[in-house]
C-alpha cells in the first residue's frame, strides 16, 4: 500500500492512498521531473524498469515508465544537472561508468556518458 501523508512541524494532517505497488519495486527517489514545482516519485522495478508517478494535490496524477536500466545499473542521484527547471538522473553502472540522463515532461530527451571512476569512489 502507498499512502501519502502531509506533515506540518511533527503533526500529520492529511493522508492521502496512492495506490498498491507489488514487493518488486523499490522506492528509487523524488523529483520534479516535468517542471509544475511538485516532487513525483521515481520507483524502480527489479527487472530494471524506471517508472515515474507524477504526483498532483496528493493524488497519483499519471504514471510514465521512463525505460529499463540494465541489470548492471542504478539511479544514483536525482539532480537538475542542466538548469532547465526539471530534474535529471545519474545512473552508476556496476564497472564505474556514470551518465546523466535529462528528463523534459516525464520523457528522457537526452542522455551524457560522463566517464568511468574507480569503484573506490562513492556518491554521497
Amino acid at each position: 500500500m502507498l499512502l501519502m501523508q502531509q506533515v506540518n512541524g511533527n503533526q500529520i494532517g492529511a493522508s492521502s492512498f496512492l495506490g498498491q505497488l507489488g514487493p518488486e519495486w523499490q522506492f528509487a527517489g523524488l523529483g520534479d521531473f516535468n517542471g509544475d514545482d511538485t516532487k513525483d516519485m521515481l520507483w524502480q522495478r527489479n527487472d530494471g524498469a524506471l517508472q515515474i508517478y507524477d504526483i498532483n494535490n496528493g493524488q497519483v496524477a499519471s504514471s510514465n515508465t521512463l525505460e529499463t536500466l540494465p541489470p548492471n545499473a542504478d539511479v544514483a542521484a536525482i539532480r537538475d544537472y542542466t538548469g532547465d527547471g526539471t530534474d535529471d538522473l545519474l545512473i552508476h553502472f556496476s564497472d564505474g561508468r556514470f551518465d546523466t540522463h535529462e528528463i523534459q515532461g516525464n520523457t528522457i530527451t537526452q542522455i551524457h556518458h560522463l566517464g568511468v571512476i574507480g569503484n573506490e569512489w562513492h556518491i554521497i
